[in-house]
């Protein structure tokens, strides 16, 4: 009977579920999900809409394992039954508890399942750290949003589903702190995914009226240096279609999401490395998004200032990203492409005055990096990544050249480079000063310099094959990277200076 068939396949879904969150080998988990999805198709939508309700059960339990298991068996459901009007049939029921999965350890046994804004109630580090089954739990709940999002993006502009997005992306946003890697890939993605599907020109003509309602508020106060300073205070008014996520304080969020995002590019991380840089792409995109949105706010023609949130800061606070990564790691450059490209995307997507404002601070970091020397030594003229990253830099040149005209670029990069190659020389001299002033802090940077110069050489000596290996990528034979000398029967077996000594007398 279908009623027996239809209990079968529960049986057999839990028990390959806990072999699917409970196994250490990944090929017998692999196995398991297969089985699953399998089973899946021979289940009809109303059939799978009954197992969805024991999920939602599930979902409801104080064991993050049994709610970690009940996440992925929907995830499941969703991938192969990705239509539209089978998911909105009971997504309803298991948001409110999914929304609870990000928050694991601060809701068990309050029995809170609702709420407009979902929120830790304690620092998410503090969460993870006291179970190591909140960090699955998170992780596998991101990746059913993710999916999700992907499977049906229209939820995110569903008046429906407002409450739920905001909650789920003010609750995401806080998973930023968090002290897993993995945790803070996935809200990434959440967050860019929900970021895509918003309504720019609504989050346009709400910024312009908490402006215009700033205005007038400055016309009536007599100290107006309080209502600058006041930033994050906007109009509380609530948008018409209740909204609240770059909706109902455009500006603050802003601020506070970009502040989150420049935490997470850290140069030489576990997130941020050359091997590896899809967070730093996650970061980049998320942070055109939010440079979409304030390029509705009007630079001041006086003075800029660099405290106000507005393009000016945003491009500042990237441009932090790109010294700490010179100052940290001057060997990689995955920061400043990812940041070049940016600077770039921003050139195209601004207005002609915002970008006569603009393009001094945009091309300091294409011009210095067009300009500026190996000092360190760990990479060659030649090097691919330094190659790439130059290509970037002109490319942000041409770009605001073309906007601009080529009489005022040619003005605004010359007045860039005397600034530049004053600041070098006075770093320069201040070095040789410190010599005879501070012997004892000068030797210890030049101590430092061989430091850094034998680690360069120990990490390129590690990622050459071993000649010996015949499976190797250099097959036994040449080693890639290493430099050989052309071997000559003229050639002098004396020293270079010796030959050079002698080639003076010579002549």
């Amino acid at each position: 009977p279908q009623a027996t068939l239809v209990e079968n396949h529960v049986a057999i879904f839990l028990v390959l579920g806990l072999r699917l969150t409970n196994d250490d080998a990944i090929e017998i988990r692999t196995l398991a999900a297969d089985c699953i999805e399998t089973l899946l198709k021979r289940l009809d939508s109303k059939d799978t809409g009954a197992l969805v309700v024991l999920l939602q059960d599930m979902l409801c339990s104080t064991l993050l394992k049994q709610r970690e298991l009940a996440t992925q068996l929907l995830l499941r459901i969703i991938r192969n039954n990705p239509q539209v009007r089978f998911i909105s049939g009971w997504l309803d029921k298991v948001l409110p508890t999914l929304l609870q999965n990000l928050v694991p350890q601060a809701t068990v046994g309050t029995g809170a399942t609702e709420g407009k804004f979902v929120k830790p109630l304690a620092p998410i580090t503090t969460l993870l750290h006291g179970d190591p089954w909140a960090d699955h739990l998170i992780i596998q709940t991101l990746n059913f949003f993710e999916e999700l999002l992907r499977l049906y993006p229209a939820m995110v502009t569903t008046a429906q589903y407002n409450d739920a997005i905001d909650s789920l992306a003010y609750t995401v946003q806080s998973l930023l702190s968090s002290a897993h890697q993995w945790v803070r890939i996935g809200a990434l993605k959440v967050l860019h995914l929900v970021m895509n599907e918003l309504d720019y020109d609504a989050i346009h003509e709400r910024i312009r009226h908490v402006l215009e309602q700033r205005r007038k508020k400055k016309r009536t106060v007599e100290d107006e240096m309080l209502v600058d300073d006041a930033l994050d205070i906007e109009d509380s008014a609530v948008p018409s279609d209740g909204k609240q996520f770059l909706y109902g304080n455009p500006l603050r969020d802003c601020k506070t999401l970009t502040l989150d995002l420049c935490a997470q590019l850290t140069p030489n991380s576990g997130m941020i490395n050359e091997n590896d840089d899809e967070a730093a792409g996650l970061v980049t995109q998320l942070l055109f998004l939010i440079a979409n949105v304030l390029r509705a706010v009007p630079l001041e023609n006086e003075k800029i200032s660099s405290k106000k949130v507005n393009l000016y800061w945003l491009v500042r606070r990237v441009r932090y990203i790109m010294q700490s990564e010179i100052v940290r790691t001057p060997h990689a450059f995955t920061l400043r492409k990812h940041a070049l490209h940016w600077l770039s995307s921003v050139v195209a997507i601004v207005e002609q005055d915002t970008l006569v404002q603009l393009a001094p601070s945009l091309l300091i970091p294409a011009v210095r990096e067009l300009t500026a020397q190996d000092i360190s030594g760990a990479r060659t003229a030649n090097d691919p990544s330094k190659i790439a990253l130059r290509k970037v830099a002109s490319k942000v040149g041409r770009e605001i050249c073309t906007r601009l005209g080529t009489e005022q670029y040619d003005k605004i990069r010359n007045a860039i480079e005397v600034s530049l190659r004053r600041k070098r020389t006075g770093r320069r001299v201040k070095l040789a000063q410190e010599k005879v002033n501070q012997p004892i802090l000068a030797a210890r940077r030049k101590e430092a310099k061989k430091t850094r110069t034998k680690e360069a050489r120990k990490r390129k000596m590690a990622d050459r094959d071993d000649p010996l290996d015949i499976d190797a990528e250099s097959k036994g034979g040449v080693i890639p990277g290493m430099k050989h000398r052309a071997t000559s029967k003229t050639r002098s077996k004396f020293s270079k200076n010796r030959r050079n000594m002698e080639a003076m007398f010579r002549e």
